[in-house]
């Protein structure tokens, strides 16, 4: 099995309903500088309330009837060995806000790749679940407890700053239930 998926198979603290939720979801390819960064000092000292299994989420689904359940299965089935790896630049480091306040950080990437298998994704699902919000390709690093203070920002920036690219080989089902993500599926790519 991939670094990917052994990451991934842990169960994960999040902050969500106390009902099942499901998402399809891409987790990167965990070698080399990338997974370097996210074991340096500088990123284990920021205070993050939640590190998730990294990952970037294709499309929430929520709440599934099981014929919903089964149909997400099936899509991701249908992948299986079916697409070559998902290439996504990084563009940036940036942060949602609640409340005014930065709360959840993460890597801002650019894929046509990510953005096609989302656009299916909506044509498929949007019947069971719509965001009020647009897609934004992205992967969380983590669930802050605090906003960041300039300097803390500034390692942010510095210890990603010479990674370019991330790289996908695998497509995941996942949940959330009583806080906790876990992953039920995966499927390889190519």
């Amino acid at each position: 099995m991939k670094n990917s998926a052994k990451k991934l198979k842990q169960r994960h603290p999040v902050e969500r309903k106390s009902a099942r939720e499901y998402f399809l979801l891409l987790p990167p390819i965990l070698t080399g500088e990338f997974l370097e960064k996210t074991k340096h000092p500088d990123f284990e000292a920021l205070p993050a309330k939640t590190r998730l299994p990294f990952h970037v989420t294709l499309y929430y689904l929520g709440g599934l009837s099981p014929e919903a359940l089964k149909s997400a299965a099936e899509w991701l089935e249908e992948k299986r060995g079916k697409q070559e790896t998902i290439k996504a630049k990084i563009n940036s480091i940036s942060s949602f806000k609640r409340s005014s306040k930065d709360f959840v950080y993460f890597l801002n990437l650019a894929s046509r790749q990510i953005e096609e298998l989302n656009q299916e994704l909506f044509e498929k699902f949007s019947h069971l679940r719509k965001d009020d919000f647009s897609f934004k390709a992205h992967m969380t690093l983590f669930y802050s407890t605090e906003e960041l203070k300039e300097y803390q920002i500034e390692k942010l920036y510095s210890l990603f700053a010479e990674i370019h690219e991330l790289n996908f080989d695998q497509l995941a089902l996942g949940s959330v239930l009583n806080n906790e993500i876990e992953i039920h599926r995966y499927v390889e790519l190519a």
